[in-house]
């Protein structure tokens, strides 16, 4: 004969067996398409490390994702992302799983920059750092993830990256030369010039200020210009301002123009 405790045992043991069953059963909904999309969300925040098999999947399966607008798919797997980051550990392996999604060319281009900037925050602790690196100079190289790819560099660079500031300044240089960019990926080049000092790269800044149509391309550059640019680079910035009636970037061009005459007026007293 059972004892009282063996029986509330038996059905505490029991409950809990149908619980653990019933929240796996939620969690399987995640890559179901026809739940919603806050429906999902909620979901993943209740995730737990037995669900990362689940998530990695998740990643890889673009089905799951189906019926979900450009901007819902981005936001929804960026978080699946960082839900990964927060539930896993070194040995999780998740490096291959971020690795995966930014190589499949068949996969939104903003997605496939998301996984490329979940590497950066795991390298500190990761198994795998040499690894990260070739990934992320092998994007460095070819379009159209370069950019992203430089960015991820840069700040891999600010933590103490053993990477030579020549090889980097060649690969930015690259990037910028390509023809075919966003306009999104300019304004990121401009600041990896500025921080790098890129001074090769100039004649293209030079071409942006000249001819994009685009407010913060065009501000970036002639920022730039202003700050690594040589003392004739002040004609082709009054050239811009008497070509181009560009009332807002009237203000910004008068500082490049004097930082240009002021580095000018301290290289040639120095040269004396």
């Amino acid at each position: 004969m059972k004892t009282l405790a063996s029986i509330i045992l038996s059905a505490s043991l029991s409950f809990g067996a149908h619980a653990n069953n019933a929240e796996e059963n939620r969690m399987a909904n995640l890559g179901v398409p026809n739940i919603s999309y806050g429906e999902r969300i909620s979901l993943l925040e209740k995730a737990s490390r037995h669900d990362i098999p689940l998530l990695i999947g998740i990643l890889s399966n673009k089905s799951a994702v189906a019926g979900m607008s450009a901007p819902q798919e981005r936001a929804f797997l960026n978080e699946i992302m960082n839900t990964l980051r927060r539930l896993g550990d070194p040995e999780e392996g998740l490096e291959s799983a971020f690795f995966g999604l930014a190589s499949d060319a068949t996969r939104d281009l903003g997605v496939r920059e998301y996984a490329l900037q979940h590497l950066t925050p795991l390298y500190r602790e990761s198994l795998y750092k040499k690894e990260i690196l070739q990934t992320l100079r092998a994007f460095a190289s070819t379009p159209p993830l370069d950019t992203a790819a430089l960015l991820q560099l840069q700040g891999l660079k600010e933590v103490g990256l053993p990477m030579d500031d020549e090889e980097f300044a060649q690969l930015v240089f690259r990037a910028a030369s390509r023809k075919e960019r966003r306009d999104a990926d300019r304004i990121t080049l401009l600041a990896l010039i500025q921080e790098g000092r890129v001074t090769a790269a100039l004649p293209f800044v030079r071409q942006w200020a000249a001819q994009s149509d685009k407010r913060m391309v065009v501000l970036g550059s002639i920022k730039t210009l202003g700050l690594l640019g040589e003392e004739g680079d002040r004609v082709l910035l009054e050239q811009i301002i008497a070509g181009r009636n560009l009332i807002y970037a009237s203000d910004t061009i008068r500082k490049a123009v004097e930082e240009l005459s002021r580095r000018a007026t301290k290289e040639r007293r120095a040269g004396l």
